[in-house]
This record gives C-alpha cells, sequence and structure tokens, in this order.
C-alpha cells in the first residue's frame, strides 16, 4: 500500500473516501417524522404478513 493511501486512510478513519452526514431537506425529514408517527400508531391498518 503506498505511503499517500495510507496517509489518506489515517485521514478518514481507516476509509479512502470520506464519510458524510447526509443533510436532508424540510420535506424529507416531514415524511421521515410521519412515517415514524404511522409506524407507531395502533389504530392504523396495515399488514402482519406478506
Amino acid at each position: 500500500m503506498s505511503v499517500a493511501l495510507k496517509k489518506r486512510r489515517a485521514i478518514h478513519s481507516g476509509y479512502t473516501f470520506a464519510v458524510e452526514t447526509p443533510q436532508y431537506t424540510q420535506k424529507v425529514l416531514d415524511a421521515m417524522a410521519e412515517a415514524r408517527k404511522i409506524s407507531r400508531d395502533n389504530n392504523i391498518r396495515g399488514y402482519d404478513t406478506m
């Protein structure tokens, strides 16, 4: 392994690429909150098996 690759891996905690936290739009955050709310609501009909 080359010295440059070793340095790059050391910078990014062992990965050879930068690991970034995704930045979600407000629309996506609202959809995730709604999905979480629906998944916890026992009054909403759903399927037990597929």
